[in-house]
């Protein structure tokens, strides 16, 4: 049952993350979330808190990357 859930829950996240839509994945996030990306590009980092995830997601979403 829990997985069932958990997959439900996180299929629709990303559907609205690919919509667009990034506030399901920031209410998702704790206050004190670290994302990482890595690579050596403009979109890698170390970006914590929800407000430097905020404006990574949010550029993401601007250029049209769907994930």
């Amino acid at each position: 049952m829990q997985s069932w859930l958990a997959h439900r829950v996180i299929a629709y996240v990303m559907a609205q993350t690919r919509a667009g839509n990034i506030r399901p994945t920031l209410l998702l996030d704790a206050p004190e979330v670290t994302l990482t990306f890595p690579g050596d590009n403009s979109w890698s980092g170390v970006f914590e808190g929800r407000d430097a995830v905020k404006q990574w997601l949010t550029r993401l979403t601007d250029v049209g990357i769907q994930t």
